[in-house]
């Protein structure tokens, strides 16, 4: 898309070349409102058009139907072959790759609960709630409260529900949960560096 004074940025279009105005939408805050370059929006357009092409398939329903049914669209992504020209073309796409893919996917799910585009409790299907209390005031969200008291809540975000894998570092140590939570400084293998 072409705006009047020059700039651009990609959205997702249906198949009688209608913007979608959901993703259209995200995609403009993306490029504009967090300010991402052109070629993220480009990126991000082509991994939510195949969520959404695949939400448009047989049987799929709502958005908030196929957000609750991400596990089927991850198996989609892991033996669907790549179409695109590449080196992974005829391959299905790495966990990377489809890190990627489901990355984006939560951040548009975020978006549209934000705006009201969806029903904002479809994100307990996308994230894990997790327990913070036990976590150092600074490694809590500013301003994180429940009912049981300050400090003591629950929150969406913690953890991504979906395939992930750890990477280790280059030195092949990771970060113990005491020397993250610790906040007073961070262990070398964060960085590569040698202890």
């Amino acid at each position: 898309m072409v705006l009047p004074d020059g700039r651009c940025y990609w959205t997702v279009v249906d198949e009688d070349y209608v913007k979608v105005e959901v993703a259209d939408h995200f995609l403009f805050d993306l490029r504009f409102g967090r300010d991402r370059a052109e070629s993220t929006s480009r990126v991000y357009a082509s991994e939510l058009a195949r969520f959404l092409g695949w939400c448009r398939g047989p049987g799929q329903g709502s958005l908030e139907d196929a957000a609750r049914h991400l596990s089927r669209f991850v198996l989609s992504l892991r033996t669907t072959p790549t179409t695109r020209p590449g080196a992974g073309q005829g391959r299905p796409p790495g966990s990377g790759r489809v890190n990627h893919v489901l990355a984006v996917v939560r951040e548009f799910f975020k978006h549209a609960a934000a705006n009201g585009a969806v029903d904002g409790e479809v994100l307990a299907a996308l994230y894990e709630v997790a327990d913070d209390r036990f976590l150092p005031a600074e490694l809590r969200p500013e301003g994180e409260a429940c009912a049981t008291g300050p400090g003591l809540g629950t929150g969406y975000g913690r953890l991504a529900r979906g395939p992930q894998r750890r990477r280790p570092s280059k030195s092949g140590r990771r970060c113990s949960r005491r020397q993250v939570a610790g906040g007073t400084g961070f262990c070398s293998s964060c960085f590569g560096f040698a202890a």
